[in-house]
């Protein structure tokens, strides 16, 4: 006798997780172009060392060549962290009348029982998904802020990957020398903290500013932008909202002129996007004080990688996110929806990214 009630088999379960509307993912969509699959163990990345500026040295006529050639390489390597999300579907849930779907003066349909919890299934699988997305946003901001993550949970071992960018690259502002602070020049700050990106090895011009709202209320009121705004000199070198600004997130709050003639420019982002933790606190990604200058998502070369599922049903492979459903003889009977990912989000290139603390926290 067939059973009168079937799970979801990995066809349909894909089928529904990729209907599901992805998050906004500012981090992971701006500076993390690129996409690795891999069932090895670790996953391995090699630099080869950027040519130098060495001069051809002197030599006599007829005394021998110098060598000048190098392919020297730096290599690291890091295994994929690894997330669940599993929920139980309650046995009871599908005789709850849910809002918005059964009958109301707007709607005189009813569902059924059944029709009720395939509704159910789907809204379970919408909240993992955007659950594991947001710790790939997470791990992402980490990764281009701090240029390190650290992993730990239940039945975790706590685990630092360390992207190894410059300690140079990390400014912390004291008494004295914040920005706001009398006689401190905010341009002349950036354009040091400019010629730090673009001179390191492996750095990077920066294309985007990404500011805390403690930087933007002082920004937003520095006088030496406000002279750089004037239209009297030839092109103004800065522009910045003066307005009220949207109650976004993420918003664009200015943009910086690159001189030159290169006909380049920085844009300025206001982030104020959050997080929920273990206990329920919103907490930011980034911290208010701080500034986040980054170089293009390529020049970065951020990978999304993603490891083994570690699950027979998955045969092993390499995926994003593997769902399952499946259910559990009882009485009652009790079914599971469970989605699975191996994700390692790295910055190859994390001296194109420059973190500084420039404004106190209170």
């Amino acid at each position: 006798m067939s059973a009168p009630y079937k799970v979801w088999d990995t066809r349909k379960s894909l089928g529904v997780y990729r209907d599901v509307e992805p998050t906004y993912s500012y981090w992971r969509q701006l500076f993390f172009p690129y996409s690795i699959t891999s069932t090895d163990e670790w996953i391995d990345f090699e630099k080869l060392m950027k040519v130098g500026r060495r001069l051809a040295p002197f030599v006599r006529p007829l005394a021998a060549g110098k060598p000048l050639y190098d392919d020297s390489s730096g290599s690291f390597r890091f295994k994929p962290a690894y997330v669940k999300a599993l929920d139980p579907i309650d046995p009871t849930a599908p005789l709850v009348k849910r809002p918005g779907v059964d009958r109301s003066m707007l709607s005189q349909g009813e569902l059924t029982p059944m029709q009720r919890r395939e509704l159910l299934k789907m809204a379970i699988t919408a909240q993992h998904i955007q659950a594991i997305e947001r710790r790939w946003e997470w791990m992402c901001a980490r990764a281009i802020i701090d240029a390190k993550v650290t992993i730990e949970g239940e039945n975790y071992p706590k685990t630092e990957l360390d992207f190894r960018r410059d300690p140079a690259h990390y400014i912390v502002k004291t008494p004295g020398t914040y920005w706001g602070d009398t006689g401190v020049s905010i341009f002349d700050d950036l354009q040091r903290m400019v010629d730090t990106m673009f001179n390191a090895q492996f750095g990077g011009f920066p294309t985007r500013i990404t500011i805390g709202s403690r930087v933007w209320a002082v920004l937003r009121q520095d006088e030496e932008f406000m002279k750089h705004m004037d239209n009297n000199y030839r092109g103004p070198a800065a522009t910045i909202e003066r307005g009220l600004i949207s109650a976004e997130k993420v918003v664009k709050v200015g943009e910086m002129t690159v001189g030159g003639g290169s006909g380049a420019s920085i844009g300025i982002w206001l982030y104020q996007d959050t997080f929920e933790d273990d206990n329920g606190t919103e907490v930011p990604f980034m911290a208010s004080t701080d500034i986040v200058l980054t170089a293009t998502g390529e020049r970065i070369m951020g990978h999304q990688c993603f490891g083994a599922i570690i699950d027979p049903y998955a045969e092993y492979q390499a995926l994003e996110i593997f769902p399952r459903n499946w259910m559990e003889t009882g009485d009652p009977a009790v079914e599971y929806m469970l989605h699975q990912s191996a994700p390692l989000m790295v910055p190859v290139n994390t001296n194109a990214t420059l973190r500084a603390t420039v404004v106190p926290a209170a």
